[in-house]
């Protein structure tokens, strides 16, 4: 009887230690997954700024090629009136 109570008991520890080391795993786990959560979302923030510096800077181009049109037109007229 003796016997049998002390495998009982080792083997109960056994799964106690085990049950703790699982336990640790899964708060490193979510720990993890909260970071790279993190991490997602400071990426989807500066994606979004690059996309807007995007639209701005394309805006910009625009702006510019008008510009050279229009001096490039006026530089003609000039040239056809001298």
């Amino acid at each position: 009887m003796l016997v049998i109570v002390c495998v009982a008991e080792d083997q109960l520890c056994k799964e106690s230690t085990l049950k703790s080391e699982l336990e640790a795993e899964v708060t490193k786990c979510r720990r993890e997954r909260d970071n790279l959560q993190e991490q997602l979302h400071k990426l989807t923030v500066f994606s979004d700024g690059l996309q807007q510096d995007k639209i701005d800077l394309n805006k910009i181009i625009v702006q510019v090629h008008h510009f050279v049109a229009l001096f490039t037109v006026s530089d003609i007229g000039l040239i056809l009136l001298d």
